[in-house]
């Protein structure tokens, strides 16, 4: 028949288990001869040698064969009567499956039970309990283990791959209008700055909790979503407050932001505002020329200021910079503007005034660091993340029928153009080899186009807005141009680009993006990243050793690619 173990004898059902708040099995002791008594003074001895010990840190993880080794705690043996007898003969004493054994509860402030009300838990004797599996010591490893929560990871600065064209219908992209007044805004949400903290770091957590920049609902990636469901729909902001070009390069992020948001406006300078109307996504302008930004920034005034502010309506905000500027300035002003959210790159500290502190890629493009810093803030890349502007208009009045290559020769940095002299020698040279060549210019740039152009080009210096002149590259075969505006426009409406490029600023973040290209001009210049206006080397080197014929084989090259 089935075996029976009565308590004292032989081997326990499951030596040493404790399953669960159970009490333990084990062997239970016999009664044997009484111990030995210690000599006298051994005690005092003992004592002191543990005094002389209190100061050694216990063992963490000795052998494992010392822990086998150690005696099994014993039981009392006169414990009263045995418990009834149990038929537990067919049950295998080493299953192979986890097996719950009936066993008696344990005993109020035994261990392994509900502690003693006011009984104080004792220490362990060793630490032999952080070897069990499982085991060790009771800490909480962090939530989100980053110095800036919403960043990407160390040492990942790729962007991730764009998403496909989003599934709510709404335009994106070059061959779409921009997105107009859409319904079902809620009221306008003015800041204050009496009544609001303007400690930007800490906010309450989805579960009540409060954390140093941690925003609730963050989606996969590092990124942090913006929205929050209270407080849809979402006004949102994106700053580039210097030139025409560096607006243009914002194209792509501007439109990430579009994509999410339900109203965005674009805080942009002077020099910037007819590149910032050319753009997809742009729903309101706000024009205002920064005391820190361009080459002849404006006096502080303190009014104007306070009239920024007025005009300030958003719930987060992008401040887009370049490499070497700093977004601290706007970013203080936003917040004094009331703008709850605001995501930079920043390399100084920005204490209380950025909710995403983001680490640019080294030498990424501006367009693409842009991109960067929008997925960072919430705003993943809904397209191709190509240069994009307005539909261009048709501009064959301008130019008349047939194809051109287009050269501008005119810069707003004087170290960027190239001089007017070989600019000519360019244009006699392209016509020489079959090219009707068109020649553009500002409304300042006249006498230059006129120059330039002679009498084999087609001159419309200061005949074109952004608008027109968008339309006249976007028919160009080909635009030679120096690292300037128009270069960056030619490249938002897939123009290929003969790219003079003088090295006063890195080629790797301001070449054009997207589209066939050929860089021209030494890029090891002794001016190169000096960020100057003016060359500071006598003779222009880096641009003046580029000739005619090299702009030639560079647009038969761009052509056919």
């Amino acid at each position: 028949g089935d075996r029976v173990h009565r308590p004292g004898e032989g081997r326990a059902v499951r030596p040493r288990r404790n399953a669960r708040r159970g009490r333990p099995l084990q062997r239970r002791p016999r009664a044997g001869p009484p111990r030995r008594r210690r000599p006298p003074g051994r005690g005092a001895a003992a004592r002191a040698r543990d005094r002389r010990r209190r100061d050694h840190q216990p063992v963490g993880r000795g052998a494992r064969a010392a822990l086998h080794r150690r005696r099994a705690p014993r039981q009392r043996t006169r414990r009263g009567a045995a418990r009834p007898v149990r038929r537990v003969g067919g049950v295998p004493a080493r299953p192979r499956r986890r097996l719950r054994v009936p066993q008696a509860p344990a005993r109020h402030g035994a261990v392994g039970g509900v502690p003693a009300a006011g009984a104080a838990r004792g220490g362990r004797r060793d630490r032999r309990h952080r070897l069990r599996p499982g085991g060790g010591p009771r800490r909480r490893r962090a939530r989100r283990p980053r110095a800036h929560p919403g960043h990407p990871h160390r040492g990942d600065h790729r962007r991730r791959p764009c998403r496909p064209e989003p599934a709510d219908g709404r335009p994106r992209g070059p061959d779409q209008p921009a997105l107009g007044p859409r319904p079902g805004r809620r009221t306008p949400h003015r800041g204050r700055l009496h009544g609001r903290p303007l400690v930007a770091g800490h906010r309450r957590g989805p579960a009540g909790r409060r954390g140093p920049d941690r925003a609730p609902h963050a989606p996969p990636g590092g990124a942090v979503d913006p929205r929050r469901p209270s407080e849809a729909p979402m006004k949102a902001l994106v700053s580039r407050l210097d030139s025409f070009g560096d607006v243009l390069l914002a194209g792509p992020a501007v439109r990430a932001v579009a994509a999410r948001a339900d109203h965005v406006t674009l805080l942009c300078g002077p020099r910037g505002e007819p590149a910032a109307r050319l753009l997809p996504g742009v729903d309101e302008i706000v024009v205002w020329n920064a005391p820190w930004a361009g080459f002849e920034p404006p006096p502080v005034d303190r009014a104007d200021i306070e009239r920024l502010l007025d005009r300030v309506d958003a719930d987060t905000a992008l401040v887009l910079t370049s490499f070497h500027q700093s977004p601290l300035p706007t970013a203080l002003l936003l917040r004094l503007a009331g703008v709850r959210r605001i995501a930079a790159d920043s390399v100084d500290y920005p204490g209380s005034l950025l909710d995403v502190r983001h680490r640019r890629a080294p030498h990424a493009h501006e367009a693409e660091a842009a991109l960067d810093l929008a997925e960072a803030a919430g705003f993943p890349c809904p397209d191709d993340g190509r240069l994009a502007v307005l539909p261009p208009p048709d501009t064959t009045e301008l130019t008349g029928p047939g194809p051109y290559v287009v050269l501008h020769p005119g810069a707003s940095v004087p170290a960027r153009a190239w001089s007017a002299e070989r600019c000519a020698q360019a244009v006699r040279e392209l016509t020489a080899a079959g090219h009707r060549v068109v020649v553009t210019g500002g409304r300042g740039e006249k006498d230059l186009t006129a120059h330039v152009a002679g009498s084999v080009a087609l001159d419309l210096g200061g005949r074109t807005e952004a608008p027109e002149l968008s339309g006249v590259l976007a028919a160009a075969r080909a635009v030679v141009t120096g690292n300037t505006g128009p270069a960056h426009l030619a490249a938002a409406v897939g123009a290929p680009v003969v790219s003079l490029f003088a090295p006063v600023v890195p080629a790797e973040r301001w070449r054009p993006w997207g589209v066939p290209y050929v860089l021209l001009g030494d890029q090891d210049a002794p001016c190169a990243g000096s960020r100057a206006r003016t060359c500071p080397v006598p003779g222009h080197p880096c641009l003046e050793s580029v000739t005619a014929h090299d702009v030639r084989a560079a647009v038969e090259k761009v052509m056919q690619a």
